[in-house]
């Protein structure tokens, strides 16, 4: 189904999504991920503030965050990951989200890769680069916590979120830009290789895809303002129709031509041949053709006769010119 309501969050008013630890099942992550949603903000944040969209993060127990930061002016999108309660990889991206339309934002972890190019932003499926490195820690596995995951909120600050947001998904591993572009719009099945979360916040907050149903903090509500394309686009399975070709053999059938010479007359052959007839048809999941092709048979016109012309004998008349045949 078409995707027909977002989560409003009032910063004013505390609001967030979470689950407890205890709860939850392959949020733990570790290593590679992808986290993906449709965010549009209702207001930006003030100087020095931040706005945090995913977090697992409480100052105390620390695995990772995402957040819209304001840094003196300069609005950034921020993600961490936490080796210890310490240790840390910060990269920061100079982007502003909207307040007047939906952005779909997608960030990426290869968690193998050194800090440079660990993380890379997509907006709206367009890569915007690794970013800038502000802390290096060398992390190689993100620490396992047991704070609660929070959607629009994180750390001991709360950092909520004033904005609407809308399908978000949590990937643990890498997706690459084809696939991020190609399905930001389309309504998953669940059952995607890899996809261990996905809210769609289609008045709830169950998970479409595994058992980590959120729980609304601050009473917010739901919006009927989603993103374009989650309105119109159904489903991820589309039925494409292999193109069929189907021809049959040509046939041919011609008769013998009888011909027979002398000094005044000859006979032309006759023949009959039927030409192959041809059809294909081809189609796919939006679009159908067909072509054929029909050869006629060619029929004498009426004032054209053919004679049936008797053998004449083989010894000519002396008066018959004699036509000598040489080999060369």
């Amino acid at each position: 189904m078409p995707s027909t309501h977002s989560l409003d969050l009032e910063a004013g008013s505390s609001q967030y999504a979470y689950i407890n630890d205890g709860d939850q099942t392959g949020l733990d992550l570790s290593g590679d991920f992808t986290f993906e949603m449709w965010v549009k903000m209702e207001s930006q944040p003030g100087v020095g503030g931040r706005m945090v969209l995913i977090s697992k993060d409480d100052e105390t127990n620390r695995s990772y965050f995402v957040e819209y930061e304001n840094n003196a002016g300069v609005y950034q999108i921020a993600v961490i990951v936490f080796s210890d309660n310490t240790t840390y990889d910060l990269v920061r991206f100079t982007e502003t989200l909207s307040n007047a339309t939906w952005t779909h934002v997608a960030i990426t972890c290869d968690i193998s890769n050194a800090v440079a190019t660990e993380f890379e932003l997509f907006l709206d499926g367009v890569s915007q680069g690794n970013g800038t490195v502000v802390t290096d820690g060398s992390v190689t596995a993100i620490q396992n916590t047991t704070i609660a995951f929070k959607v629009g909120s994180g750390l001991s600050d709360g950092r909520y979120l004033d904005g609407l947001i809308e399908d978000v998904r949590v990937w643990n591993d890498i997706r690459t830009q084809p696939e991020i572009d190609t399905y930001k719009c389309l309504v998953l099945t669940g059952s995607e290789a890899n996809l261990v979360s996905w809210w769609k916040f289609d008045n709830d907050a169950t998970d479409s895809a595994g058992s980590n149903d959120l729980t609304l903090s601050g009473s917010p509500s739901y919006s009927t303002d989603v993103p374009l394309c989650l309105q119109t686009t159904t489903s991820t399975s589309t039925s494409t129709t292999s193109s069929s070709t189907s021809s049959s053999s040509s046939s041919t059938s011609s008769s013998s031509s009888s011909t027979s010479s002398s000094s005044t007359s000859s006979s032309s052959s006759s023949t009959s041949s039927s030409s192959s007839s041809t059809s294909s048809s081809s189609s796919s999941s939006s679009t159908s053709t067909s072509t054929s092709t029909t050869t006629l048979f060619y029929t004498p016109p009426p004032s054209i006769k053919i004679f049936d012309i008797k053998p004449v004998s083989r010894t000519m008349r002396r008066d018959t010119p004699t036509i000598n045949i040489t080999n060369e």
